[in-house]
């Protein structure tokens, strides 16, 4: 987060303690949030503190030196690149070596990704394409947490330029007052409306998040007087409160929008105390809040890379408390570092750079922009060159397992009928489908991406038994007929349309239902689905079979896929220090009891139908024991839930059922 600190604005503003004692209870509620979050559910709102104070010591700061006619461009730029980059780029390149050091391709591939976007600045539009920040434990994102860097660096192109127009227009600060007013009060509305129409957007961009910084902005014109101590000292309470409420009663259902309000109201009556002596600015200005306050920024830094890179080091899904502890007493040691050595001796001087190159150059290399124009590009540079070069597999060291491509690519039916996109168009089913009879095709594959992953096999088994099969699936949309369960529209739309198909082609004689079925986490509401399912299609006098789901790595507690836990015995850190000891190759039977009970209802459902046959992938990929994820030498997953080619070829040779026979 970029945070001022008293030694970069002590000659435009009087330093205040209580404003670094401000910052440090914003970074404690995020570390809360990302290494303990079910102590803190709403940790994450420190960041709209952060915000708040920065908005408020920017404008203070060009207010003064508008006020004194000494306000530059140039050496406002000048003292945001030393104030945010040196400390940004060493823990991008730190972030690099370990992540060079540890990674899988796959994730290795992610990272370079917002590698190459977080050293443009521009990496919330990265993130808010892909990612779900309220889903962390699911995502690998060491660098997730250089978005809100990202969006006070697009503020600060454009501050400056609206408070130096305003002000070249007519030199009256109400005007830029009011026109800031407008801007917040629009960003804020954007914001709201936002939430229901792309979250991500609403999270992750400038104009929906511009409010937040204006709050401190407006807060920076002085329009508000409070001369009464009585007055200064409730209201400071009032702030501190809300505050603290807001970091556990928050809901990031609804977040940004009108919700963040709270937090940033409260930190703006925080603000307003100025500094006086009351018993609320006195715990904010104590020594310990205040030197936290000094190293947030570098707190903030290397926090999320130090926790994503040791889980995948440990092979874990989530951290214990010691680790944990341990973990931020290191990231306290190192933050420290980083503030001492790097962020001070940057922001107050940088013409040292200078001394040893050549005369000739001397102009130039001195010049803080042309350096941070060529840092700013090597990093981007090796972030795109080490995408391109699929994550620096040659980093890896051989194995047998990896001579084959794609490995990590979902098998997928022989014609582009998936959707993965929530934006895709809908396929012309027509042109969806394999076999001899085009038009009147018996045989249907409808469900989710597992649909894909199975389509493979059922197409084999159709063509063998002479029968044309139309596969046409939605990633994330279980094959359901029923829209009782929350999904997106796109969801909603394919259920009615393949409701329709079936009802009206009476040459459809066999659907296969291929889904994830623990993804419909109300296991009541499933069982009711999937049983109304099943009777429709019944009762359209067509035979049903349920491809139940394979064993899921990730439910049974493996946090990464067999491929990318093959690539993590093979990553150059071995050779250094050993990784702990993760099995790749199977996982005990036990550890998917989590699914047994889909498994259970699924075979009761077949049981209960005569029309319902049930095909479950456990008795090929599992044994009394173990379930296998590598077969005969050969990778067979994608991912954690997803078969790749050889998984779909290898389940194919046992679909041996016949419900011709029927």
């Amino acid at each position: 987060m970029n945070l001022l600190q008293n030694t970069a604005i002590k000659s435009s503003i009087k330093y205040r303690p209580d404003i670094d004692g401000l910052r440090a209870i914003a970074i404690i509620f995020v570390l809360i949030y990302h290494f303990f979050s079910n102590l803190l559910p709403s940790g994450f709102i420190g960041v709209d503190i952060f915000f708040v104070i920065s908005g408020f010591l920017i404008t203070k700061i060009i207010l003064k030196e508008i006020d004194d006619k000494s306000f530059s461009f140039a050496n406002f730029y000048l003292r945001r690149i030393l104030r945010i980059l040196p400390a940004l780029f060493l823990m991008l390149l730190v972030s690099f070596i370990f992540a060079t050091l540890i990674l899988s391709t796959k994730d290795m591939i992610w990272f370079a990704r917002s590698l190459h976007y977080s050293s443009l600045q521009i990496s919330n539009f990265f993130f808010q394409r892909a990612t779900d920040y309220f889903n962390l434990d699911n995502n690998f994102e060491p660098l997730l947490h250089t978005w809100s860097l990202a969006v006070e660096e697009q503020f600060y192109i454009l501050m400056p330029l609206i408070l130096f127009i305003l002000w070249r227009f007519k030199k009256d600060k109400n005007l830029a007052f009011w026109v800031i007013l407008i801007l917040s009060l629009t960003s804020l509305f954007l914001s709201q409306l936002l939430i229901s129409y792309d979250r991500k957007i609403a999270f992750f961009s400038l104009p929906s998040r511009f409010w937040e910084l204006g709050i401190g902005c407006l807060l920076a014109f002085d329009k508000i007087n409070l001369s009464s101590f009585r007055h200064r000292k409730i209201l400071s309470l009032i702030g501190l409160a809300s505050v603290f409420a807001s970091a556990f009663f928050v809901d990031d259902s609804y977040f940004p929008g009108f919700v963040a309000l709270f937090p940033c109201l409260g930190a703006s009556l925080l603000i307003l105390n100025q500094g006086e002596k009351n018993f609320v600015s006195k715990i904010l200005s104590n020594n310990i809040l205040v030197f936290i306050g000094k190293i947030s920024y570098s707190l903030y830094l290397w926090h999320l890379p130090m926790i994503m890179i040791y889980k995948k080091y440990q092979g874990v899904a989530s951290l214990g408390v010691i680790e944990s502890l341990i973990l931020i007493l290191i990231l306290i040691v190192v933050a420290t570092i980083s503030w001492k050595f790097v962020e001070i001796p940057f922001r107050k001087k940088y013409s040292f750079l200078a001394n040893k190159y050549p005369v000739g150059l001397k102009n130039k290399i001195r010049h803080p922009f042309f350096i941070a124009l060529v840092v700013v590009l090597i990093f981007a540079i090796l972030g795109r060159v080490a995408q391109k070069t699929q994550g620096l597999k040659f980093r890896l060291a051989h194995s047998d397992l990896l001579n084959e491509v794609n490995l990590d690519k979902y098998a997928e039916f022989e014609k582009p009928c998936g959707i993965g996109k929530r934006s895709a168009p809908f396929p012309d089913i027509n042109n969806c489908v394999v076999g001899k009879n085009q038009q009147n095709y018996q045989a249907v594959v409808f469900g989710d991406s597992h649909a894909g992953h199975y389509s493979p096999a059922v197409t084999k088994w159709a063509l063998k038994n002479n029968l044309s099969l139309m596969s046409f699936y939605v990633f994330s949309c279980p094959p359901i007929i029923s829209n009782q369960q929350n999904t997106f529209q796109q969801c909603q739309d394919y259920r009615q349309n393949i409701s329709q198909v079936l009802k009206e082609k009476n040459h459809i004689k066999y659907v296969f239902l291929a889904g994830s079925w623990p993804g419909i986490e109300d296991f009541n509401l499933f069982k009711s689905q999937l049983e109304d399912t099943v009777k429709f299609i019944i009762s359209l006098d067509k035979e049903v079979v349920i491809m139940n789901s394979i064993p899921n790595t990730k439910i049974a507690g493996l946090d990464m896929s067999p491929l990318e836990c093959i690539e993590r015995d093979l990553a150059p850190i071995q050779k250094i220090l050993p990784m702990p000891k993760v099995e790749c190759f199977k996982l005990p039977i036990t550890k998917f009891s989590k699914q047994q009970q889909y498994i259970d209802f699924t075979k009761q459902i077949s049981k209960k139908y005569s029309k319902v046959t049930f095909f479950d992938p456990f008795d090929y990929l599992c044994d009394q024991k173990n379930c296998y994820f590598v077969k005969n030498n050969k990778v067979l997953y994608a991912d954690w839930g997803h078969l790749n080619k050889n998984g779909a070829e290898f389940i194919a040779d046992f679909m041996k059922f016949s419900l011709l026979e029927k």
